[in-house]
């Protein structure tokens, strides 16, 4: 199995991926031929966070009170799976393709939405590991200690409204913050997409090879939907588009989405929530659903973690569904190769994607039983 996983992931690294280029199309015909039977949708997208968050930044940096506190609001909507009001305005000039096939019995009762993406990030020196690494080699009790990750987004708002509210040398220092931001935002603009073989081709093959296995042996009374999303690197764009489509035909209290993202660090792991400036938590039930269904087939897997960034699962979350997020970590408890050129398909570990897999496939079992 570990070779069938290894070669999805290994077709389709070479092939640059940012959101909503003619590469992740590629990518997403790539996987609905490879799945069988799977319908190709698209969903008009921005295609990219960098711009609008260094755009607010630079005018938070040189507007007056008011435009720094307008920069704020409009910030939170960006980071935090909002409106997207302002990226709206700047033009939906990309489409996202996500891919979506079906497994199971189509009448049945329940449904699971297994999820993952295959476009990849651009890199940029705001994602460097050094420093976690440091903090995590010269002072280990700070990492042992915490299973929250860093709030990244945090500064970033933090700046905006120190230019909104704070005194003279508060205002000023915010200035120079936000100009800091604008700079790392147009740093990542300027880098390709990395190869994001685990960030999140991982995900993609374990879709694939449980599309196969299901294939082989279909569920009873529960009927699967595979979801591959494009534009997940531009803050859930493509998978709102999925949720536009088919959230209306989804019953709430009938349909659970797994989210399987970034598996191929060491160890497996659950979270139990996420959100950039709301910690929001996935649903306990489910969750425990997916932990006991991973003790049954034999899959450890780490709990307590939570992260503040944003995956796709955030929104079903948010819809209302019961959902719950697979991800995994090293000892730093971050995420191997993490937006980085060394995201190639060498340094997944293939142990982690089975199990994985196996969970997925277990989790499958759970809810075709009940």
């Amino acid at each position: 199995m570990s070779k069938e996983l290894d070669d999805v992931i290994r077709a389709l690294a070479p092939i640059e991926r940012p959101p909503g280029s003619p590469g992740e199309r590629r990518a997403a015909e790539w996987i609905g031929e490879r799945l069988g039977g799977a319908e190709l949708e698209t969903h008009p997208i921005h295609g990219g966070f960098w711009k609008p968050v260094g755009v607010l930044s630079a005018i938070a940096a040189v507007g007056n009170r008011l435009m720094a506190a307008g920069a704020v609001l409009v910030l939170v909507d960006e980071i935090d799976c909002g409106s997207y009001v302002f990226r709206n305005l700047l033009g939906r000039r990309r489409t996202a393709v996500n891919v979506v096939a079906e497994r199971g019995d189509p009448d049945a009762p329940r449904t699971l939405v297994v999820m993952a993406h295959h476009d990849a990030a651009q890199s940029g020196l705001i994602f460097h590991s050094g420093p976690q690494r440091w903090i995590g080699t010269h002072f280990p009790s700070v990492i042992e200690k915490n299973d929250t990750a860093a709030p990244m987004w945090w500064p970033v708002v933090a700046a905006a409204s120190m230019v909104a509210l704070g005194g003279r040398r508060l205002r000023r220092l915010g200035r120079v913050l936000c100009a800091g931001t604008a700079l790392f935002m147009a740093d990542i603009g300027r880098h390709k997409a990395v190869p994001g073989a685990n960030d999140n081709l991982t995900g993609v093959a374990v879709l694939v090879a449980l599309a196969d296995r299901l294939r082989e042996s279909p569920p009873r009374g529960l009927r699967v939907l595979l979801v591959s999303a494009g534009a997940e690197e531009t803050l859930q764009e493509g998978i709102r588009g999925f949720a536009e489509k088919h959230f209306g035909e989804l019953p709430r209290d009938t349909t659970y989405f797994l989210n399987v993202d970034s598996v191929g660090s060491p160890e497996l792991t659950l979270l139990e929530g996420e959100g950039p400036f709301v910690m929001r938590e996935y649903s306990e039930e489910f969750k425990e659903l997916v932990a006991r269904a991973g003790e049954r087939a034999g899959v450890r897997v780490r709990r307590n973690m939570r992260a503040r960034t944003s995956t796709d699962g955030v929104v079903p979350l948010r819809a209302g569904y019961p959902t719950a997020t697979l991800v995994s970590i090293n000892e730093f408890k971050s995420i191997d190769n993490y937006h980085w050129p060394t995201d190639v398909p060498d340094n997944v570990n293939m142990r982690t994607v089975e199990q994985a897999l196996t969970l997925a496939e277990a989790v499958v079992g759970e809810l075709s039983e009940r």
